[in-house]
């Protein structure tokens, strides 16, 4: 089994366990060995070019030399290497099969380094957790630093706290004096002084939420620290509560056995820099209350000093610019410093096989080889100083602390010392890699270097502010970025002190003076439009529209109403004179046969009586041949009254005319007894008779009964219902007179109040629009609210403003007016009543008018009963005509019964006709007077008739 060689690295140890194994596998594959053959003649050539300049027997030796410890001694052996992880105790890892040539120097020269380290701490004994092999550059002073500054991470803790602090701590303080601020500043335990004596009057308004402190609602100070504040502080800074394991987990990690470590160096490091016996839990405890007492006493404790003096604030501010500097440097030293020596390290043992190949050239070996070691002992020599560096400022800062006690009067003194120190330490960390430089070619030069460094940090931060003081030029906590400024000139003095300025999130600015008054700046959360809607100017100019058109709306209104009084008045009139036309009509009614009716019988006579004359026949037959050749429409309408007539001298036949429209055609057409179809003279005739037989009906028909006279009673009423119509319309115009005249002048009150007050309701709404917009129609929104140059939709936006207006802003108005203005209601009451009769006037008026008529009608001899005249005459006419009726339908059954008989016999006598022309055609036929049609073969142009030539033939004897 090969030999165990240790080689020692401060930090990626599985790192460097990777590289070692890449370095055993390059020299024990097969390209290495072609690589090496082809060193090997590289350098033999080298050999004979030297050899041949110098013919030295000694190089033929140092040739010889060289080969036989390149290849026996640095590649011919194998070693085992153990590799250890200073920064983690349990990172150990192993690798084989490495040269020699790399194994020997890097356990050596890490042995001899990390032995050093360990000689030093243990002549200057510190703790485990100051010790820089164990746990690095400060471990135990950044331990104590970071645990100063612990704030429970229970929000509900601290929420009680910060209201424990402001309503019991103060208290007890400034109103019972229990203790001062003095002694619970100076106090190493404020856990039990305010917690010690708590008032059990005062007490906190515990917020809803909060878990600790269960109901809300109010707790007295000695409840709430007695029941909820001491036990819950105990458990949160204990071993399981929620502060102690993020601190933990945030210093070291997921380590199985943290809390152990965290408990055991935290009391270490501080019973080494304060001298104190506190445990890591109490330490805790007490640094939770401090920083929530520093923070619940931030508004009533204030400190102020003495104006400092130029060269003071010179002095601040370098050393301010100074610890800025080096906190920089020190997050640059403790995040890169040990990464760099990770990185050189491997580089070294990486490149061994390179160092090999170039070492077997005759002409490089010893540089090489020197520079190889050299290398490895650069690398090597800086954990010694680490460690001397860690004891350096780990003492001066027991010196700085070892007087100071650990309370909250000194926590920003001590806070600022462990700064000091590890900016300082952070910042010489830096300078390690140049002094170990010069341990290879000499620490002069690379103290000189070191220290040139030093003055030129120092020097340019002071000279920096020595200048701003001399010049009084001073910039504190400014940030630019990105600003680009030119061809400015400005020489006007401005002066600006005490304002506090922020944004809002809905973009406006609110500014707090000195004085304590805040000022609101809407400009960056307001919208600017292609549309100005300004409150008052808006709703000014839609009140002028509205009340214009109510303006309008009345004088049409008085306009109506004057033309209906002026028809209400010409209908009283005429109502007068039709009255007594009326009277005079109905007075002349009479029931007589008029000389129509004697006209007709005297035709229907005449024209029955040569109907007889010209058939030889009865009268009755003549009469029913002219009804039957005659054509009866018989047409009346209305309510008319119906009147019977009898014709004696007919044998009792009856006619009627009925209030019905009725269409009678009844046509017969008598038989001719006469051989041939010629006409004669007495057709004419017979029209004649026919036609002066309708005339006679006519006349009859004309001359009918009417009562339609006397229903001018009922129109005489109908114009007095017609009045009261109109009277009405005039009372409902005059009323919308009044409500538009009363609107109008609402709306002109309304404009000239909003234009009076318009600084108290004007307004901006062009946001509120821009929301509207948006509302209303969310897809075109930007193209409304932004293009300026499409007419269209110019016209849209008009229209959006208006409907805003209609919708958003003049009902919060006219609410407004109407609560505000309570003269309005007495001015509608005295609009409205006006020098007019209203409309409970105008109907007392028109009753009186009415009492006036029948006043009038009652003088003159009008009668008022003519209605009930004109149904008992009515009455007494339907039942004549129904008796008319019933003689008519008698005579109807017997005038139907001939009318059978006659056409019947027109039947017969039809066939005796048609049986006579046949025996008259044959014998024409037969005597040559006429075709034979039963012989003669008929031609396509024969029309059954005989021609004249063979007429003249035949009969020519």
């Amino acid at each position: 089994m090969a030999s165990i060689d240790t080689v020692y690295v401060l930090g990626g140890g599985e790192y460097m366990m990777q590289v070692f194994n890449g370095v055993a596998a390059i020299v024990g594959s097969s390209s290495w060995e072609s690589m090496f053959r082809i060193a090997l003649l590289i350098s033999a050539a080298s050999f004979f070019v030297v050899y041949l300049r110098g013919h030295d027997p000694k190089e033929v030796i140092k040739f010889a030399a060289y080969i036989i410890l390149v290849s026996s001694v640095l590649l011919g052996p194998k070693r085992s290497v153990q590799i250890i992880d200073r920064t983690d105790p349990t990172g150990v890892y192993l690798v084989d099969n490495v040269p020699l040539g790399l194994a020997a120097p890097a356990h050596m020269i890490s042995s001899i380094g990390t032995s050093l380290t360990e000689l030093y701490e243990s002549i200057f004994h510190m703790p485990d957790s100051l010790s820089y092999s164990k746990t690095g550059m400060l471990f135990g002073a950044n331990l104590v630093g970071n645990v100063s500054d612990v704030m429970s991470v229970n929000g509900d803790i601290a929420e009680l706290m910060s209201l424990y602090t402001k309503n019991c701590v103060i208290g007890d303080i400034l109103i019972n004096h229990k203790y001062s601020f003095q002694e619970l500043m100076n106090s190493r335990d404020p856990y039990t002084v305010i917690f010690r004596n708590p008032s059990p009057l005062r007490g906190v308004m515990v917020p809803e939420g909060n878990n600790e402190a269960s109901p809300a609602g109010f707790w007295t100070c000695q409840d709430l620290a007695k029941n909820v504040l001491m036990n819950a502080i105990n458990t949160d800074t204990g071993s399981t509560g929620q502060t102690w394991r993020y601190t933990v987990r945030r210093i070291f990690g997921g380590r199985p056995n943290s809390d152990v470590l965290f408990a055991s160096m935290l009391g270490d490091s501080y019973n080494y820099y304060y001298s104190g016996s506190e445990t890591a839990s109490q330490l805790m405890r007490s640094s939770v209350v401090r920083n929530a007492l520093k923070q619940g006493i931030a508004g009533y404790s204030a400190q102020s000093g003495d104006t400092a003096s130029l060269v003071n604030l010179a002095s601040t501010s370098s050393y301010n610019k100074m610890r800025l500097s080096w906190a920089t440097s020190t997050r640059v030293a403790t995040s890169f410093t040990p990464l760099l020596y990770t990185i050189l390290f491997s580089l070294i043992v990486a490149l061994f096989p390179i160092f090999i190949l170039l070492m077997t050239v005759h002409a490089l070996t010893t540089r090489m080889l020197f520079n190889y070691i050299m290398s490895i002992i650069y690398l090597q020599s800086w954990a010694p100083m680490f460690a001397i560096l860690n004891h350096a400022t780990s003492f001066y800062l027991r010196g700085q602390t070892n007087g100071l006690d650990f309370n909250l009067a000194n926590q920003a003194h001590i806070q600022q010392i462990h700064s000091d120190i590890g900016l300082i330490a952070g910042w010489l960390t830096l300078s390690i890699p140049f002094i170990a430089m010069a341990i290879v070619k000499g620490l002069g030069p690379a103290v000189a270097q070191a220290g040139n460094y030093l003055g030129t940090a120092i020097n340019s931060s002071a000279s920096a502010s020595s200048s701003q003081a001399a010049d009084g030029t001073w910039a504190f906590n400014n940030m630019q970025t990105d600003n680009v400024a030119g061809n400015k000139w400005d020489t006007n003095s401005s002066f600006r002190d005490g304002q506090m300025t922020r944004q809002l999130a809905s973009g406006a600015m609110n500014t707090v003076t000195s004085g304590g008054q805040e000022i609101m700046d809407t400009s960056g959360a307001m919208s600017r439009l292609p549309i100005s809607i300004k409150g008052s100017e808006a709703m000014v100019s839609s009140l002028q529209q509205s009340a214009k058109h109510a303006q309008a709306t009345a004088a049409q209104a008085m306009s109506a109403f004057q033309s209906s009084v002026n028809v209400a008045t010409n209908q009283l009139a005429q109502f007068s004179k039709n009255f007594g036309n009326s009277a005079t009509v109905s007075a002349m009614t009479d029931s007589g046969i008029s000389s129509n009716q004697s006209e007709g019988y005297r035709k229907i006579k005449n024209a029955v009586d040569s109907q007889r004359k010209a058939d030889n026949s009865t009268t009755e037959e003549a009469l029913s041949k002219l009804f039957s050749n005659s054509v009866d429409f018989s047409k009346t309408a209305g309510a008319k009254a119906e009147g019977g007539f009898s014709l004696p001298v007919f044998g009792g036949v009856q006619g009627y005319l009925d209030s019905n429209a009725r269409n009678t055609d009844s046509t017969q057409n008598s038989t001719q007894e006469r051989g041939a179809r010629n006409q004669d003279a007495g057709s004419e005739e017979s029209a004649q008779r026919t036609r002066e037989f309708n005339e006679g009906l006519e006349l009859l028909n004309s001359s009918k009964i009417s009562d339609g006279t006397n229903r001018h009673d009922n129109e005489a009423s109908s114009e007095i219902s017609q009045l009261s119509a109109t009277l009405n319309t005039a009372k409902n115009q005059y009323e919308q007179y009044s409500r538009s005249t009363t609107e109008s002048q609402e709306y002109s009150d309304m404009a000239s109040y909003v234009t009076n007050n318009s600084a108290q309701i004007d307004s901006n709404l062009d946001q509120e629009f821009a929301n509207y917009v948006r509302q209303a129609v969310p897809s075109r929104a930007d193209a409304i609210l932004s293009n300026t140059s499409d007419l269209a939709i110019a016209r849209e936006r008009e229209a959006l403003a208006k409907d805003f207006i209609n919708d958003r802003l003049l009902p919060n108005v006219k609410n407004d007016y109407a609560q505000n203005r309570a003269s309005i209601v007495a001015m509608d009451k005295t609009a409205s009543a006006g020098n007019i009769p209203s409309g409970e006037s105008l109907m007392a008026e028109y009753d009186g008018h009415v009492q006036d008529v029948n006043t009038l009608s009652q003088n003159a001899g009008i009668k008022h009963d003519a209605a009930q005249k004109v149904t008992e005459k009515e009455k007494e006419y339907q039942d004549k005509i129904g008796t008319v009726k019933g003689k008519i339908n008698e005579g109807a059954v017997g005038i139907q019964r001939r009318h059978d008989e006659l056409k019947l016999n027109h039947q017969e006598k039809i066939q005796e006709h048609e049986v006579k022309m046949e025996k008259e055609r044959e014998k024409h036929m037969d005597a040559g007077l006429i075709t034979d049609t039963r012989r003669v073969e008929k031609t396509p142009d024969s029309n059954g008739l005989m021609s004249k030539e063979k007429y003249y033939k035949k009969n020519s004897d």
